[in-house]
């Protein structure tokens, strides 16, 4: 690592001062300093005795970090699911054992192919979707850098296409008696994991709908013998449907007075 530029016209003996003997050592004849074992520490400095013209040489090492590492994923996602109207798809990260080059990392996308459909952000490593690619299954190729190493991998994404169906409900009108839980309407939608939420309109004060399973609910006394109101069912892709709602409050039976007088006589007998 070190080579006195002296004449040895003298026959001059070099030795080695103040250094740990277990990291450098020299040779007497030529002044060479030679490394016998890894260096852990950024700074050395040492000593070196020229005899016999009495000279003494200081040598101050700094230790550049060699990049012996490969850089390497980190809470990567094993599948991913996402709909094919989505940007977003996920973020990368990744960690190298040699510090310096943690600030270097960059993210690739191999295929040129898909990169027609997907983008990656060199530095951030975030991946969007750019358009659809008409595929319910992909592996992307991905891969991270420090400069001198590449790591590669596969990212498996499931696409759903939730525009392909639009929701349909069971019936196109619901009657229901009154009661604090009026009924359920029902939504079927046939693509794979598409959420359907309900929502009501023109409906009276008092009566509310569960956004997630259609359960309608009163929560008021006195109503006309007879309302009309309308339902909806969205999915995913905002797809929309209606249906029409009404509810019947049966009659019930009422006495024509508050009041009644009835005359008692005496049993009859019958000869």
């Amino acid at each position: 690592i070190f080579q006195p530029n002296i004449s040895n016209a003298e026959n001059l003996q070099y030795s080695l001062h103040g250094s740990n003997s277990d990291l450098f050592t020299i040779d007497s004849n030529t002044g060479q300093v030679t490394l016998i074992n890894y260096l852990s520490d950024q700074f050395y400095s040492f000593k070196i005795h020229i005899s016999p013209i009495n000279k003494i040489l200081i040598i101050k090492l700094t230790v550049l970090d060699y990049n012996n590492h490969r850089p390497i994923f980190s809470n990567f996602p094993l599948n991913l699911t996402i709909s094919s109207e989505d940007i977003f798809v996920t973020k990368l990260s990744a960690y190298d054992l040699d510090a310096s080059d943690n600030e270097n990392l960059k993210f690739y996308l191999l295929d040129k192919n898909q990169r027609n459909f997907f983008s990656i952000n060199e530095k951030t490593g975030i991946i969007t979707q750019n358009s659809s690619s008409n595929q319910t299954f992909i592996r992307l190729e991905i891969a991270v850098s420090d400069g001198l190493y590449l790591t590669k991998t596969h990212l498996s994404i499931t696409i759903r296409y939730y525009s392909k169906h639009r929701p349909t409900f069971s019936s196109d009108e619901y009657a229901f008696e009154y009661n604090k839980i009026l009924g359920q309407i029902l939504a079927h939608d046939s693509d794979p994991d598409d959420q359907i939420v309900y929502k009501l309109y023109l409906e009276p004060d008092g009566v509310t709908i569960d956004p997630y399973s259609g359960l309608i609910m009163i929560h008021r006394d006195v109503f006309p013998r007879t309302i009309e109101f309308f339902a909806s069912a969205s999915d995913y892709a905002q797809q929309i449907v209606y249906t029409k709602i009404r509810i019947i409050f049966p009659i019930q039976p009422q006495f024509t007075s508050n009041l009644y007088f009835i005359s008692l006589t005496p049993p009859m007998k019958i000869p």
